[in-house]
């Protein structure tokens, strides 16, 4: 909305653009879904100090919230008390 505001207020765009935008937005109770940070569950970052090896092994993780875990070759997902492996 805000983009087509701007472009209205540089005659970009007629101010009719506005009411076509607004007509054809998601009602208020449809959207992503986010979470607040808090309910997260929260990983603390391994940050190697110079001349240390990391210990831990490095993980990459998914769009879905799967990582993938190196050392077992397989992937999890915390589901906020315990790791979930995926089979």
């Amino acid at each position: 909305m805000d983009y087509v505001r701007r472009l209205v207020g540089i005659h970009y765009l007629d101010e009719s653009a506005i009411q076509t935008v607004q007509s054809k937005r998601d009602p208020p109770h449809v959207g992503i879904g986010l979470r607040p940070a808090a309910a997260r569950p929260q990983q603390t970052p391994v940050i190697p100090q110079q001349g240390q090896v990391q210990t831990q092994p490095q993980t990459a993780t998914t769009a879905t919230g799967w990582t993938w875990d190196v050392s077992h070759k397989r992937y999890r997902r915390w589901d906020g008390g315990k790791w979930v492996w995926q089979e």
